[in-house]
């Protein structure tokens, strides 16, 4: 294998969840908190694109605390409920490369919970770590943090990583 690690976003990268969880929980949030608003898909995605998603939320539609806690209870509604699916084929690759020996880790701003829930269910395997948003923001990707921790965990070097 030339590679003995891959590096992997989560959401929108692996899995098809902005359709399918995030964007149907932030319209069902965004009628009760601001029914005179609406985005479209494409709109929603070029928003979270250019701002991120909190300053979204706190910069452009102005949600206060609790406003975000409702925002946050309703994605985690239809995280529960609805499960996104991983991209076409790529099921197989993960699997194959971890069958190989090799090394599987995520990095993404989503979940550690929601990512394995969508790991094990899809595909019947853990990444072997996962550095979510539970991270301390100044963590979070995109700092290099997590691929840093990767190397020292497992004595990689840059060359034997794919991110």
């Amino acid at each position: 294998m030339k590679y003995k690690c891959l590096i992997i976003d989560h959401d929108d990268t692996a899995v098809n969840s902005t359709p399918t969880v995030n964007y149907p929980a932030f319209v069902s949030a965004l009628k009760k908190l601001r029914p005179q608003e609406s985005y479209t898909l494409e709109e929603f995605m070029d928003e979270v694109i250019k701002h991120g998603f909190y300053p979204f939320m706190t910069d452009v539609l102005k949600f206060n605390e609790e406003e975000i806690e409702y925002q946050e209870n309703v994605w985690r509604e239809y995280a529960d409920n609805i499960m996104p699916q991983f991209f076409p084929g790529l099921c197989d690759v993960l699997r194959s490369f971890k069958a190989q020996g090799g090394i599987i880790c995520v990095l993404s701003q989503s979940s550690k919970e929601y990512i394995l829930q969508d790991y094990i269910a899809n595909m019947g395997i853990k990444p072997d770590e996962i550095f979510g948003c539970e991270l301390k923001k100044e963590l979070q990707k995109p700092s290099p943090y997590a691929v840093t921790e990767i190397q020292k965990i497992y004595g990689l070097k840059k060359e034997d990583i794919l991110l």
